[in-house]
């Protein structure tokens, strides 16, 4: 395998890209969703991105669907960080956070906030290529993003975010914002 040049690098990747949208964060979100009903709900996608998936919810019947990033890529996605959202306690049906969260230097004080303007029963859709089980994401994935990271980036930013956990870590943390899992990629508010 040939190492990839940093355009490369940063080409695949979805910083700054309108129309990202990879296959295998197509797989992991999908599959996770297939069984959720949208109908009436609202929804809050943080993390979003160029907002795909906030697409995908008002293709599904969301009522409402808000989209936010630390870095909105366009006007439709309001400027808000994930550890300190604007909005009510208890305002959303489901909060999406996908391959977001290893971004955010604290993981815990995120799923906090998120669980808090999540409605009681509310679910989080957690999901991203970080949360995968199995042993390919600790002996691949993490390897060719702290590679990235390391290389093009400031290592530093590896240190403080942008890396990549292992499953059982997102569980626990769901578990201390009042969250549980349901299913992979499916955490639900308790009450």
């Amino acid at each position: 395998m040939s190492i990839p040049t940093k355009d490369k690098v940063m080409e695949s990747q979805y910083h700054g890209q309108k129309n990202y949208r990879s296959k295998i964060h197509e797989k992991v979100f999908f599959e996770a969703i297939k069984h959720l009903n949208f109908k009436g709900t609202t929804v809050l996608d943080v993390g979003a991105g160029n907002g795909w998936c906030g697409k995908e919810f008002k293709r599904r019947n969301a009522k409402k669907v808000i989209l936010t990033d630390i870095m909105p890529l366009n006007k439709e996605i309001l400027k808000m960080d994930m550890t300190q959202l604007k909005f009510k306690d208890e305002t959303f049906d489901f909060v999406n956070c996908h391959g977001s969260l290893h971004h955010v230097k604290h993981p815990t004080r995120a799923l906090k906030e998120l669980s808090r303007v999540l409605k009681p029963q509310g679910i989080l859709i957690l999901t991203g290529e970080a949360i995968l089980e199995g042993s390919w994401i600790k002996t691949h994935f993490n390897r060719y993003f702290q590679y990235i990271y390391l290389r093009f980036n400031n290592p530093e930013e590896w240190k403080a975010g942008g890396r990549n956990y292992l499953a059982n870590e997102y569980v626990s943390w769901c578990a201390s914002a009042n969250l549980k899992k349901i299913k992979e990629g499916i955490y639900k508010k308790n009450e």
